[in-house]
């Protein structure tokens, strides 16, 4: 349920889509949205929060407006990328792949400022994450937002201004995540092993203060993830 305290009608209609394409999957990568006025009706909101919803997510590269023609779920999410010979599974693996890339050259590096930086109250909170990622695991049930938490708490803990709006102000965890979750079917378990023993492996060594084997331990953890996507 979209909790609509403090916010817009326009930022109340951008959950409600992007949770019917990212959790529902109402709409796929390349649907047409439905026209304004069946869409507003549907929603039960004005035209204007409508173009305001649709607004915010065409900025985080989640709909793709063509004049004339209607509304799209964008296939590439605002890349780029030439999707002319390529099947939607093909694109989503190539986004997968350049964004686990670009963590690596980010996150690796930050363990060690982490190691470094990170309050004693941090790295425990870090930890109970993993523990609660722990029983979901064991459980069989999804991890994926705690997952998220996990490593926004890492960057966070940097207490590097500009490396924490670079990581987390932008539209790429936001359908990062949706695509992990749609191939989460064929990754289960594989998932659930690298999650459970390698984020267990960074939070031991920022407990020991080690920046070099958590940043060992974190390349390793994304390095897996990569591999288990292709």
């Amino acid at each position: 349920m979209i909790d609509k305290k403090d916010k817009s009608l326009g930022e109340v209609v951008s959950s409600i889509i992007k949770n019917d394409i990212f959790i529902h999957e109402i709409y796929q990568p390349g649907d047409k949205l439905p026209v304004e006025k069946e869409l507003a009706n549907k929603l039960k909101v004005s035209r204007t929060a409508l173009r305001e919803g649709i607004k915010d997510l065409e900025s985080k590269g989640i709909l793709e407006i063509k004049r004339g023609v209607g509304t799209f779920v964008s296939k590439d999410f605002g890349f780029g990328l030439d999707t002319k010979n390529l099947k939607v599974e093909d694109i989503q693996r190539i986004l997968l792949k350049d964004w686990y890339e670009m963590r690596i050259l980010f996150e690796v590096p930050a363990m060690s400022l982490v190691a470094e930086r990170a309050t004693d109250k941090e790295i425990e909170e870090i930890e109970n994450i993993q523990n609660e990622i722990k029983i979901l695991i064991e459980q069989d049930k999804s991890f994926l937002e705690l997952d998220y938490l996990f490593h926004k708490k890492l960057t966070l803990a940097t207490h590097n201004n500009v490396l924490i709006k670079t990581m987390y102000e932008n539209k790429v965890w936001e359908w990062s995540y949706y695509l992990i979750a749609k191939n989460q079917k064929n990754l289960k378990v594989k998932m659930q092993n690298n999650a459970f023993n390698n984020h267990t492996s960074i939070v031991n060594f920022l407990k020991d203060r080690d920046g070099e084997g958590a940043e060992m331990a974190m390349r390793y953890h994304l390095i897996t993830a990569i591999n288990d996507v292709k």
